[in-house]
């Protein structure tokens, strides 16, 4: 099984109003952004992955680990915490 496609998708859910003062003044703004990122193998299996885009901010290269992805075996990837949590879970959805 090799990892043929990894898409990484931008979700903007906003809060309710009771939801937004609760969680505003402890996240801000960016908390409202979801990542959701899909794994594709070369047997047609998909994975799904999904993580506060917050936690990516500034902490690591995203396109140097979607990219570090293709071509490689999901199971030898999915201990690889400078993937990012997302795409970490995208890899064990995969069942590598």
């Amino acid at each position: 099984m090799k990892v043929t496609n990894v898409d990484r998708i931008l979700v903007d859910i906003p809060f309710g109003p009771v939801a937004e003062t609760q969680h505003e003044p402890r996240v801000g703004w960016l908390a409202i952004f979801s990542e959701v990122c899909r794994v594709t193998t070369d047997d047609g299996t998909v994975g799904y992955g999904e993580t506060s885009s917050q936690l990516h901010l500034g902490m690591r290269d995203l396109k140097r680990g979607l990219t570090a992805c293709l071509g490689r075996n999901p199971f030898e990837l999915m201990w690889d915490d400078s993937l990012g949590a997302g795409l970490q879970m995208a890899l064990f959805d995969t069942g590598g």
